[in-house]
């Protein structure tokens, strides 16, 4: 069998599969709802009078209770919501770079540096901060799910371009990098308000 012919017959197996899963789910709930109906019949003496019809009338009654249920959990409890905010939290990926990062964002953030830096050059423009903008990012790529409490560090890592963005904000300028990268390394539970300090002794 040819290279074409296996990779159409994977394709095609599963594409079928992923359709029977997703009928397998609602094929389980009905028959899990059918299976209660007729375990518990023997108990509703009105329905159990009326044989299959009772058996069904039942069937539909249960699964309507788990609709509603699903309902309660997706629309009014938003459990989901949940589910997925630990499913992120336990992927270290969420914090740092992931490999499609490592392989292309950081070439792109090297070519970029690159062409922004040609055409200053040509221009006659000075760049201000780009020294600031590559410890960041270098701070950024540093980051790995190997690394000893990488949440820490990408949390801080995250307060950092919290911090730079208020400071541009109110001031239009950039605060001392160096300095924050400075505190970050030393664990201080405390940097944001050092680094503040640093900053406001530097403008007077």
């Amino acid at each position: 069998m040819s290279r074409k012919k296996m990779s159409w017959l994977k394709y095609f197996s599963m594409k079928w599969r992923f359709r029977l899963d997703q009928a397998r789910a609602i094929f389980g709930l009905v028959t899990f709802a059918a299976l209660l109906a007729v375990g518990y019949i023997d108990y509703i003496t009105f329905l159990d009078k009326l044989g299959v019809w009772g058996v069904l009338i039942f069937t539909l009654i249960i699964f309507i209770i788990f609709v509603i249920g699903g309902y309660l959990y997706d629309r009014v409890l938003k459990l989901w919501a949940e589910t997925q905010t630990v499913s992120v939290e336990r992927n270290p990926y969420t914090w740092v770079p992931g490999p499609k990062e490592q392989i292309l964002w950081l070439g792109w953030w090297a070519y970029l540096f690159k062409a922004l830096n040609q055409i200053a050059e040509k221009l006659d423009i000075e760049l201000e901060d780009e020294e600031i903008a590559r410890l960041h990012m270098s701070e950024y790529y540093k980051l790995k799910p190997t690394t000893p409490n990488f949440e820490i560090g990408a949390n801080k890592i995250k307060k950092l371009s919290e911090y730079l963005e208020k400071k541009f904000l109110e001031t239009g300028k950039t605060p001392d990098l160096e300095s924050f990268l400075a505190l970050i390394s030393e664990g201080q539970e405390d940097w944001i308000e050092e680094l503040e300090t640093i900053e406001e002794e530097k403008e007077k």
